[in-house]
């Protein structure tokens, strides 16, 4: 099996969350890859981003059994591009109105593959 891990930035806590899932599902054999849009796709904002996140798991659908993402603004775009196999975390609470539309756009869209995680 293979799983592509997607999020922002390699910095912050979801950074470390991501990493510590790698490491337990490589410890059960499964093939995981980590990329960020930030780092190694120098995309860093949404607005920037979309079209060409698009793309991307357009193709990377072909290469993944699972694309996992991690924020709304890395799931906005795979749910666009039609990803089959897609799971997506959801970190924390989304920073302005715009970002809350997204996330719960996005969260009513993947319905049981959606994870969400916040602290109150």
């Amino acid at each position: 099996m293979k799983i592509l891990m997607v999020h922002k930035t390699h910095k912050g806590g979801v950074a470390v969350h991501v990493k510590e899932i790698i490491k337990e599902l490589q410890k059960r054999g499964i093939e995981v890859k980590e990329i960020t849009r930030n780092e190694n796709l120098k995309l860093t904002s949404f607005l920037n981003s979309y079209f060409k996140m698009k793309s991307y798991f357009k193709k990377w659908d072909k290469e993944y059994d699972i694309i996992h993402t991690h924020d709304w603004s890395i799931t906005y775009p795979a749910i666009k591009a039609n990803i089959k196999n897609l799971v997506a975390t959801f970190h924390g609470f989304p920073t302005s109105i715009l970002a809350t539309i997204f996330q719960n756009y996005c969260i009513n869209k993947l319905n049981e593959n959606a994870i969400v995680v916040s602290l109150q």
